[in-house]
């Protein structure tokens, strides 16, 4: 689900005791034990920063999650965001600076995407009136405080599918949305979905798109094109794609006839240069955003959440 500037990933497997976290290097399986809740064993990841620092979720035995941090020993639990309804806080990105992405959803069932530094959460709403847009998600972040992720609606200048889900990248001044095109063409209509999970300190966003046909594909958008590609041998539709680091380097899983895998790639892409000035400039605006947003708050303290799923359209194995 995650992979860092030297290459290590993130993720869990499962086996007949449950999900256990794990760091892997190319060479090396770590797994992610120290589950400290009372008879925990399962542990589970989705993303790490260059410091080797990770948000995932710990379990109790009887199967309750709890989102978590991760600092390469210990577990510390998170809690819900201020405003958050029980059990609807899911944190889905962190930085080298330990900020974490995310997003909650209120007692009126609306969705708000945020950055927490530790101590303060700054939500990044309200979304631009004129999107239409319904639940952002929050799933992706990089050094300067660039946020990637999607939403749920449709821009006033594109046809069909309300409620299609549409990519955005927030720079800490402005929203970009963006959809990835359509190669099989049928119908002559927009993409039924495109849902970046991860951006680079480059400014190249990674995920997955749907086409008329619904079938999934990875892209990386460098903020003018996108590149498509599948994995040559797995299941049309399998494919997601879930993470990038500043090299370019992509990781995921897909699906063949012996099940499901992970996998590390590197699309032939053009690395842009000039995105990574301006989002880096840009990422000031990150920083001044969320010193004028942030109130000072309370940290919460740990609470027992079911597991919230970082993907929640059904993408979890």
């Amino acid at each position: 689900y995650g992979i860092n500037d030297a290459g290590q990933v993130t993720g869990w497997f499962t086996d007949a005791t449950g999900d256990h976290g794990f760091i892997y290097d190319g060479s090396t399986w770590t797994t992610l034990g120290n589950n400290p809740l009372p008879n925990g064993v399962q542990t589970s990841a989705t993303a790490i920063n260059d410091s080797g620092q990770l948000i995932g979720s710990v379990y109790e035995a009887s199967g309750l999650g709890h989102e978590a941090l991760y600092d390469g020993t210990n577990w510390t639990l998170l809690g819900e965001a201020p405003n958050a309804a029980f059990n609807s806080t899911t944190y889905t990105g962190i930085n080298d600076a330990g900020v974490l992405s995310g997003f909650y959803r209120d007692a009126s069932e609306v969705y708000h995407p945020f950055l927490y530094d530790g101590a303060s959460y700054t939500t990044l709403d309200p979304l631009p009136t004129d999107w239409q847009a319904i639940r952002p998600v929050a799933s992706g972040l990089n050094d300067a405080g660039a946020v990637a992720g999607y939403y749920l609606g449709r821009l006033p200048t594109l046809t069909g599918y309300s409620g299609t889900p549409h990519g955005f990248v927030f720079d800490g001044t402005t929203w970009s949305a963006f959809d990835a095109p359509d190669p099989t063409e049928v119908f002559n209509h927009d993409p039924l979905a495109t849902e970046p999970f991860a951006i680079n300190d480059t400014g190249l966003v990674a995920g997955i798109y749907r086409d008329t046909n619904s079938n999934a594909h990875g892209f990386v958008y460098d903020g003018t094109a996108f590149t498509e590609f599948d994995e040559p041998d797995g299941i049309l539709d399998s494919i997601l794609v879930t993470g990038i680091n500043d090299s370019g380097t992509i990781v995921g899983r897909f699906s063949d006839a012996a099940g499901l895998h992970g996998f590390i790639a590197t699309p032939v892409i053009s690395v842009p240069e000039p995105p990574i000035w301006a989002i880096m400039i840009a990422g000031l605006g990150v920083l001044a955003y969320m010193r004028r947003r942030a109130s000072p708050v309370r940290r919460p303290g740990p609470q027992a959440t079911r597991q919230p799923d970082p993907f929640p359209w059904g993408l979890r194995p």
